[in-house]
């Protein structure tokens, strides 16, 4: 069982980090962003006892954050494009970072479903074994596939 303490230190590491997969899911979308990142924790606290490995807690976090994401989507297609801004979420304040970043978000926004989570993991510093695990996918086809995506971005990059 994992004491609040505990709980309170993995909150404030994973939350930002689980915060803006869910941002960059929901498009930007701050307030469901933050109603998903909260999900997220809750599920944490009634599911620890299931979490047997501290190291696979990581994994597990990611693996539901992703998941999280997937069932809003699926199940709220009543949001309209209106209500999404069309703006890709900027974490970073810097100008010349954030208009980089903007750009980025931009090119993730029209990649395919299994790009975009892909993209958004690695923007989070996800490591390829654990994309392999989130994504249901072997580690040598996630290295095969973040190779490639990222020749893609840089590809889409340049042509800006």
């Amino acid at each position: 069982m994992i004491t609040e303490e505990e709980f309170n230190n993995i909150y404030n590491e994973y939350h930002p980090k689980v915060y803006r997969l869910c941002l960059g899911y929901m498009s930007g979308n701050q307030p469901l962003a933050d109603d998903l990142a909260q999900e997220v924790f809750i599920k944490l606290w009634e599911k620890q006892n299931s979490i047997k490995d501290q190291k696979a807690l990581s994994s597990w976090i990611y693996r539901v954050s992703f998941n999280t994401c997937m069932m809003s989507i699926r199940n709220n297609k009543k949001y309209s494009s209106n209500e999404i801004e069309d703006t890709p979420y900027q974490p970073e304040q810097d100008q010349e970072a954030s208009e980089s970043l903007k750009q980025l978000y931009r090119i993730i926004e029209k990649l395919k479903a299994d790009e975009k989570n892909m993209a958004l993991l690695l923007l989070e510093g996800v490591n390829t074994e654990n994309i392999a695990e989130v994504l249901g996918i072997t580690k040598i086809n996630a290295r095969v596939k973040i190779h490639r995506l990222r020749s893609k971005l840089k590809d889409e990059m340049e042509h800006l």
